[in-house]
């Protein structure tokens, strides 16, 4: 009996061991989990602040570059380096672009706008003559953007929309595209165009250029 009773005892004992081995490894297991999450927090801080630190470097050259450039285009004017032909702005909404025209040296013409935005909702769009003849046209943009969004449509004669470009805060735009056709499909490319910006908010500096020949 107590055999028996000394039996029970120590299965007992070794229970109440097991149970507190596998508290210990439970707990252990919770303090891992524990460091394992305080890292990952602080690694995710750690990143959150660098691309916020980087994005405010980026702003600040953005708005440097953007103050510099106008400045270089007034002092080009003030010494008469802009020697080309103003298109009249009825042809626009006065305000929202710095739009300009030039007869092309092989032969063809081309469109030049660009524009320094502050917060800028607005839209316009006017119209490029692609003349009986040319072959070919050819459609660039660039733009830095630090706020809101600019949204620039190209439609064809058939008021088709043949290509659109939008720009944000999230990436500078450099975009550039050529675009020819034979003689005998002129009559779907010949005839006047129609150019669409659209800015949402805008703050920051874009360009549009466009040629035939």
């Amino acid at each position: 009996m107590k055999t028996k009773a000394l039996g029970l005892i120590l299965l007992a004992a070794l229970i109440m061991a097991s149970n507190v081995v596998q508290a210990q490894e439970k707990t252990d297991e919770q303090k891992r989990e524990e460091m394992v999450k305080k890292e990952l927090e602080k690694m995710m801080h750690n990143q959150y602040d660098n691309m916020r630190r980087l994005r405010e470097e980026q702003i600040q050259i953005q708005k440097d570059f953007g103050e510099q450039y106008q400045k270089a285009i007034e002092e080009i004017r003030k010494y008469g380096g802009d020697q080309i032909t103003t298109v009249n702005p009825n042809h626009f909404l006065r305000g929202f672009s710095h739009l300009q025209g030039n007869w092309n040296p092989e032969g063809g013409s081309s469109l030049n706008i660009s524009k320094n935005l502050e917060g800028l909702t607005h839209s316009t769009s006017f119209t490029y003559q692609v003349k009986e003849g040319d072959l070919s046209i050819g459609f660039s943009a660039r733009g830095t953007l630090t706020e809101g969004e600019l949204v620039i449509l190209l439609s064809k004669p058939d008021d088709e929309v043949f290509q659109e470009i939008t720009i944000s805060p999230l990436a500078d735009v450099n975009w550039n595209q050529q675009f020819r056709w034979k003689a005998e499909d002129q009559d779907e490319f010949i005839g006047s165009w129609t150019i669409t910006i659209e800015a949402r908010s805008a703050t920051g500096h874009y360009s549009l250029r466009v040629n035939s020949r």
